[in-house]
């Protein structure tokens, strides 16, 4: 007789706030972040808007091929920098 299939450990969500402190900024940026279609990827779930464990990793592995790309030297910080915002852009 067959056992049963194992089932998928549930996955770990984080907060905004928990998503500043890992990449060290503040919240105001992972929600401007959000808003400019930049960073890791989440959902609304009542009030909070949360991030899966998985969309991290995946936005690290982004943050690493650029950095590799761009050169070993470059700093994660300087690769994480969002687009630039077209209300601050010179008309």
């Amino acid at each position: 007789m067959d056992s049963p299939a194992p089932t998928p450990a549930l996955e770990r969500f984080f907060t905004t706030e928990d998503v500043a402190a890992r990449y060290h900024t503040v919240a105001s940026t992972v929600r401007y972040w959000r808003h400019v279609g930049y960073g890791p990827k989440g959902a609304k779930v009542g009030r909070r808007f949360l991030y899966p464990e998985t969309a991290l990793r995946e936005f690290d592995e982004q943050l690493l091929a650029k950095t590799n790309s761009d050169g070993a030297e470059e700093s994660c910080q300087a690769t994480s920098t969002p687009p630039e915002s077209p209300l601050t852009s010179a008309n």
